[in-house]
């Protein structure tokens, strides 16, 4: 989980932040809404032409945009993929591979008010 707190010069602030000035809200909130985060995963793929050597990687990204006046909720699910290979044409032969990869699942995206 990863989390950001405004600066605030309040001590009961999660954002407390000691022997600094914090900016304003207004300057604040027109600075970080030219902010946007993005999350690049390295993910993989199945492919079936190529038997030899038949998970391709990739990175799979997403751009998140992030609001001063809202939390942004941003769950990513990764998930490991197991592959099981034969190559067994009538019990003629008996060449068998495991693999496995990860690659993202699922993703959403909300907000909420603070």
């Amino acid at each position: 989980m990863i989390s950001f707190y405004k600066c605030s010069n309040d001590p009961k602030s999660k954002g407390f932040t000691p022997n600094t000035t914090c900016a304003g809200d207004e300057e604040f909130d027109q600075w970080i809404r030219g902010i946007s985060f993005q999350e690049i995963i390295s993910s993989a793929y199945v492919d079936t032409s190529d038997y030899e050597n038949p998970i391709h990687y990739f990175l799979d990204d997403v751009w998140i945009s992030l609001d001063p006046k809202r939390a942004v909720i941003f769950p990513t699910f990764i998930k490991k993929v197991f592959l099981n290979l034969e190559d067994d044409f009538f019990g003629l032969f008996n060449k068998k591979r495991t693999d496995y990869f990860y690659q993202r699942s699922f993703n959403d995206y909300f907000t909420a008010d603070l």
